[in-house]
This record gives C-alpha cells, sequence and structure tokens, in this order.
C-alpha cells in the first residue's frame, strides 16, 4: 500500500517535470525559427500540458485498465474547465473589488434629501469621503457617481473637482432645489439652466460686469454654459411624463448665501435676469468647464419669489424642503432610467 502510494507520488512528479522539459525545450527551438508565441502556446505548449494525462492513457491501455482511461479523459477535461472558471472568477473579483467599474456620469446635490433617492435607485454602497458621501451605482444605463456636497459653492467645487481627478466623468449633473426669482414659477416646478451666473462676484471697481469670474470668463462673457443637447433631452423627458408641473430652461444664479426675502430675489431677478437661484450650481458649473467637463443642471422649485401668504397659498420652505427635494431627485432618476446618455457623450 505504501510503496504504490510513493510510487503514484514520485510517477505524478515525473509527469510534470518531464512536461515541462518538453515544453521548455520545444519553445526554445521553435523560438530559433522564430515562430510566433501564440503558434507556440496553440501547438507545443498545448500538446506538453497534455502529455501526462496522454502518458496515463497509454500506460492504462496497455495494462487493460479502460476504465481508468475514460476516467482520465473526462477528469481531466472537467479539471480544466473548472481551472478556467476560476481563473476567470478570481479575475472578476480583482476587478470588481480593486479596480471596480469606472462610472461616467457624475451626480452632485448639496442635501442628503436631494441625493438619498438616486443613491437607493443606483443600489449602490455608500462611503464617506472626508465630510462628503458618495456612491457608485447603475441608474438605467447609465454608470453614476452620487456625491453629498454640502452646501455652498465652495463645499461643491472641492468636490466636482475630487471626483473629476479621480474618475474623469463625461458629464456632470447636479441636482437638487431651487428658490425661485420668477413670479411665473411655482413649488413644485423643475428649472434646466440654460447658463449659470454667480451673482456675488462683483469687480465693477475694475471695469468688469457683476459675476465676472477673471481667468475664466471670456471676452466678458459672465455665463456659464451647460450641455444644450442633453439639458434639451432632459427637458423633453421630464415634459412628457410630469404634465401637470411647467418645466423650462432658464437663468439660474449662484451666491453664498440663502435667499429668503422678497427684495433679494426680486434684485436678482431684474439684475441678471435670472428665473432661479440657489447655492452650488454655478460653482460646480465653473469647475466642470475649467475641466472641459460637459455639464447639466436640472433643480426643482422649492420657495418663490413673492409673498404667497397674502395670496393664501403655502411658501413654508421648511415643510417642502423634504419632499420637494425627494421629487427633484425622483425626476432625475426617472430620466437616467429612460435616457442612454452616453449616446451624447462627446456631442
Amino acid at each position: 500500500m505504501f510503496l504504490s502510494i510513493l510510487l503514484l507520488i514520485i510517477g505524478f512528479a515525473a509527469l510534470i517535470k518531464g512536461a515541462d522539459i518538453f515544453v521548455d525545450g520545444a519553445s526554445s527551438t521553435a523560438q530559433n525559427f522564430k515562430v510566433s508565441k501564440m503558434l507556440i502556446g496553440l501547438t507545443i505548449v498545448a500538446f506538453g500540458t497534455s502529455a501526462p494525462e496522454f502518458a496515463v492513457s497509454i500506460s492504462a491501455l496497455a495494462s487493460k485498465s479502460t476504465d481508468m482511461v475514460l476516467g482520465n479523459v473526462i477528469g481531466s477535461n472537467i479539471l480544466n474547465i473548472l481551472l478556467i472558471l476560476f481563473v476567470l472568477f478570481i479575475a472578476f473579483l480583482v476587478k470588481l473589488f480593486l479596480v471596480g467599474f469606472t462610472p461616467n456620469v457624475v451626480i452632485i446635490g448639496a442635501m442628503d434629501s436631494e441625493v438619498n433617492s438616486l443613491i437607493m435607485a443606483s443600489k449602490c454602497r455608500q462611503k464617506e469621503v472626508n465630510q462628503f458621501k458618495t456612491a457608485k451605482g447603475k441608474i438605467g444605463k447609465n454608470k453614476v457617481i452620487i456625491a453629498r456636497s454640502g452646501t455652498g459653492k465652495v463645499n461643491s467645487a472641492i468636490i466636482t473637482q475630487y471626483l473629476i481627478d479621480k474618475y474623469h466623468p463625461k458629464l456632470i449633473i447636479n441636482t437638487g432645489i431651487a428658490g425661485a426669482t420668477d413670479k411665473n414659477l411655482k413649488i413644485g416646478d423643475v428649472i434646466i439652466a440654460s447658463d449659470l451666473i454667480q451673482y456675488d462676484v462683483d469687480l465693477t471697481f475694475f471695469g468688469y460686469p457683476r459675476g465676472f469670474v477673471p481667468n475664466v470668463s471670456h471676452d466678458k462673457r459672465r455665463f456659464f454654459e451647460p450641455h444644450k443637447k442633453i439639458s434639451h433631452v432632459f427637458q423633453e423627458e421630464v415634459s412628457n411624463k410630469y404634465l401637470d408641473i411647467k418645466v423650462i430652461q432658464g437663468r439660474i444664479a449662484t451666491g453664498d448665501k440663502f435667499v429668503s426675502d422678497y427684495n433679494t430675489k426680486i434684485s436678482i431677478n431684474k439684475i441678471f435676469n435670472a428665473q432661479a437661484v440657489d447655492m452650488e450650481s454655478a460653482s460646480i458649473a465653473q469647475t466642470a468647464q475649467v475641466n472641459k467637463i460637459p455639464y447639466v443642471v436640472i433643480r426643482t422649485i422649492s420657495d418663490l419669489a413673492y409673498d404667497v401668504r397674502k395670496e393664501g397659498k403655502f411658501n413654508n420652505y421648511e415643510d417642502s424642503e423634504t419632499h420637494i427635494s425627494k421629487a427633484s431627485a425622483d425626476i432625475l432618476v426617472y430620466v437616467l432610467k429612460n435616457v442612454d446618455l452616453k449616446k451624447y457623450f462627446d456631442k
């Protein structure tokens, strides 16, 4: 019994070593004749790796052990298939956990309430990057990374640049809520930015118009312009689905102030001809533009320019913020599930 096991081990080792010597010798000979490595792999190496099974089968036939021959053929093929599948599975795990998929769309919202529905729709895991929340996943056919930036221009610019450097996205989408500066808008209406401006940048002392950003704006143009085609597609999709709300393209003004009083909103509307105001979108637009990344801004109106309390209407931001933020995210989820954005990249 012991001798049989010992001979089995010695024979197995000899087969492996013999196959190695055969493959090495044959490969060296083939290379001397300048035969391609692919041809070597398809012929000599393939034969060499099968040599142990061939030798066992010849030996089994010589001793009339036909069952062993059959078992050797079936077993070796099953093992080869399982080994190939195992290697492919390990490669998949390495790609998934070490490399990961690369998102091509970045979505940024300022608050948890503006991104939670998106994160749920993408079925992705969340993680914290400093004070920022990020999550990678898919919505429809779109590979996305969703980020909660926090409020304000600096926070939104930081996370935008971080995500650009890390993922090199094809498109950036800013979503969330905004205050109306246009009396024709009401709570729940949707505005897709036709252009954006930073209303709190004021270098008029040096002869620049308000909102002009030195070294970024060109020819004294103050406005940042989103991707026109994708903005139009967003407007069409939302308009066709949500028939009971107004969906417009208009100018959004951004500043580091929550504008809650009537006079300031009306002033921003008159000076900049802006239809809505927020605290992040133009800074995201500036960062994207500097990096030559196309972007789109879609916002839902959460509060109004005029004092609706005098008209007996609803205008309590604290009450509307949560459900309007969720509605805004749900609208974007619908668009992403129905539009494959890859078709519009680089156009």
